[in-house]
C-alpha cells in the first residue's frame, strides 16, 4: 500500500515485497527470509498429505516469523516519523 502495489495471491504480494523492501535495503534480506519460509510451510500443511513439521523447525519459524514483524514494525514507525 505504501507503494501503490497490490496483488490478489500471496505469493504475488511476497515477491513485491522483497523485490521493493528487502532488495531496497529497507528491510534486511535475512529477516524477509522468514516470509519465504513461514509461507512455504503453510502450503506444506494445507496441500501435501502427510506432512509432519517437528517442533524445532515450529520454533524457528516462529523465531523467523517474530523477527519479520518487529523490523516491519521498526520500519513503518520509523517512516512515520519522516
Amino acid at each position: 500500500a505504501l507503494k501503490g502495489l497490490d496483488a490478489s495471491m500471496h505469493s504475488v504480494v511476497i515477491s513485491l515485497f522483497l523485490q521493493h523492501f528487502a532488495k531496497g535495503g529497507l528491510v534486511d534480506k535475512d529477516i524477509a527470509r522468514a516470509l519465504i519460509r513461514s509461507f512455504e510451510r503453510r502450503l506444506d500443511s494445507d496441500y501435501s498429505d502427510f506432512v509432519v513439521i517437528k517442533r524445532p523447525e515450529t520454533e524457528a519459524v516462529q523465531r523467523g516469523v517474530r523477527q519479520f514483524m518487529a523490523a516491519c514494525q521498526s520500519f513503518f514507525e520509523s517512516s512515520r516519523t519522516k
